[in-house]
């Protein structure tokens, strides 16, 4: 569809506009109210896109570049796979993961189907809201300086596995519901060639340059990375699951933390011109405004309860409502996997606002909470 000029220009400026209130004027003011930058951008994002309705966003600049930050911030977290730490740890973070992403599928299917929301779509958004946010968090942790911490640690540990879990579900809505039959096929094993591929060129560099590569070859790598996950699409593979599992497998190559810091920084800059373009796609829906903030009250309930269950289970001491809190903000992937059911026609406009409402509300309000509960976390053990 025919995209004008003026509309590339508006969602532009009101991206460029979502990023600078949220990161330079209202950020400064969440010291005081606590308002976390993500949830700010999504809602800044929505409301400007909401101020005027743009068709043909899905094939726009803005989406595109915006589509570019998600991949560089899940692919960055993916570089975290390979965990310094002690096998305890490791362990208890795939443990909370699963039952976290486990219990939130069944919480959050339930009360969509008590809803009456058809069985199709309560999965896909059910899929959707399993997998956490680490950006929220992190970032409180960080400004707190408790990044450290004995749960913070379980934390970090337990957001790379639960991006995992997450992506596989993006696999299991891009076969089952995208691309049904052999695109779907083709793109599964393009993803897992991509993986191998990646873990051999890992090993050979990583013998050449005596098991760390230069800051030039990382860089390189970042670039290549880009290139092949946008070109996988053309293979009917996700880009986010080809960046993230290249991430994985090149993690020695990528040992350089400035660059992957940097790399990270950039999708974060990047990130606001996907919500943004998200805005403009949910635009109006014919849905009950009170019926989708019912049902996002519930779903907001339902998440937060998956988490909590299991961190408490998991880590197994009163230190995991607080990692359970950590865990609840929901964002990047999120929303991945929601575009994915839209583009397939089984999500609409008012799944993809109730979904932006719940993401806000679990971002703030979690930022809230581990706010007041920094000051008790478990120092580092000796």
């Amino acid at each position: 569809m025919y995209f004008s000029g003026p509309d590339i220009e508006f969602l532009l400026e009101a991206a460029v506009g979502s990023y600078l209130i949220a990161r330079f004027f209202l950020s400064r003011f969440g010291r005081f109210a606590i308002l976390p930058p993500m949830a700010l951008e999504i809602a800044l994002g929505f409301v400007l896109a909401r101020a005027h309705l743009a068709s043909g966003v899905i094939g726009s600049p803005t989406y595109l570049l915006g589509e570019a930050g998600v991949v560089a911030v899940i692919a960055a977290g993916g570089t975290h796979v390979l965990v310094k730490g002690s096998d305890p740890l490791v362990l208890r973070s795939i443990r909370i993961a699963v039952i976290g992403v486990a219990a939130s599928i069944l919480f959050v299917g339930a009360v969509l189907v008590a809803l009456s929301y058809p069985f199709l779509q309560a999965g896909v958004i059910a899929l959707a809201l399993a997998p956490s946010s680490a950006g929220v968090a992190s970032r409180v942790l960080v400004g707190a300086g408790a990044n450290r911490t004995r749960e913070a640690k379980t934390f970090f540990v337990t957001a790379v596995f639960d991006d995992m879990l997450g992506l596989l579900g993006l696999a299991v809505v891009e076969v089952l519901v995208v691309h049904v039959g052999t695109k779907a096929i083709v793109g599964l094993i393009f993803e897992a060639l991509v993986g191998l591929a990646g873990l051999a060129i890992n090993r050979l560099v990583a013998v050449k340059f005596g098991g760390k590569a230069a800051p030039g070859v990382a860089v390189v790598t970042w670039i290549a990375i880009g290139v092949v996950a946008f070109a996988a699409q053309m293979a009917s593979a996700s880009p986010i699951v080809v960046a993230f599992v290249l991430a994985m497998a090149l993690s020695h190559i990528l040992g350089e933390k400035k660059i992957t810091a940097k790399v990270e920084r950039i999708g974060f800059i990047l990130l606001p011109l996907f919500f943004v373009s998200l805005g403009a796609i949910a635009g109006g829906f014919a849905a009950p405004l009170a019926m989708v903030l019912f049902a996002s009250a519930a779903l907001v309930v339902a998440a937060v309860a998956a988490k909590l269950l299991a961190a408490r289970i998991g880590f197994g001491s009163p230190g995991g409502v607080a990692v359970g809190v950590m865990l609840s903000p929901r964002a990047e992937i999120t929303f991945v996997i929601a575009l994915a059911g839209q583009a397939a026609g089984v999500l609409q406009s008012a799944n993809l606002f109730m979904i932006a409402v719940v993401c806000i509300v679990l971002g703030t309000g979690a930022s809230v909470a581990l706010v007041r509960m920094v000051a008790k976390l478990q120092p580092p053990q000796s």
